[in-house]
């Protein structure tokens, strides 16, 4: 199995089916580094989110190789929201992940995703504001949160 990246830049992947379609799609990368520019940081714009799925040994081993390549944070303007939801895929449980701005993206005030009326859960719970998420606090600290929740998609 793969880990798959997408960046929303069309606001489209607010509902976590559409979202799941667009990480199995064409347009979907299998490194988050493939959308990068070369800067440390990938700098989101307000209205855009960042998608990644895939089992947490997958998306660890991706966001693994990112580092490597000199990729070091997920920014986004304002206020940040890491949410999930979990999705069986086969045998396994995939975790898709989207990182976007809570007042840019999703146009709320707080980070509550059940004001959405979607079915996203936080996956972190802080607070994250301008600096962004570093990949290896991603990796190593936050996408382990997620492992061995059962799927409700």
């Amino acid at each position: 199995m793969t880990a798959a990246f997408f960046w929303d830049r069309s606001g489209e992947c607010k509902d976590p089916l559409t979202a799941i379609d667009a990480l199995g799609g064409s347009r979907a990368k299998p490194y988050l580094s493939q959308f990068w520019t070369g800067s440390r940081n990938l700098q989101l714009p307000a209205d855009n989110a960042i998608l990644m799925s895939g089992t947490t040994d997958d998306l660890q081993e991706a966001l693994g190789r990112d580092i490597g390549t000199g990729l070091e944070a997920i920014a986004v303007q304002q206020l940040m929201a890491i949410w999930y939801v979990r999705r069986s895929a086969g045998l396994s449980t995939k975790t898709v992940v989207s990182i976007a701005s809570v007042q840019g993206y999703w146009k709320l005030q707080g980070n509550a995703p059940d004001q959405t009326g979607y079915r996203w859960y936080r996956l972190y719970t802080g607070w994250v504001m301008n600096g962004g998420i570093g990949l290896d606090t991603l990796r190593n600290d936050i996408l382990p949160d997620a492992k061995g929740v059962k799927a409700w998609f």
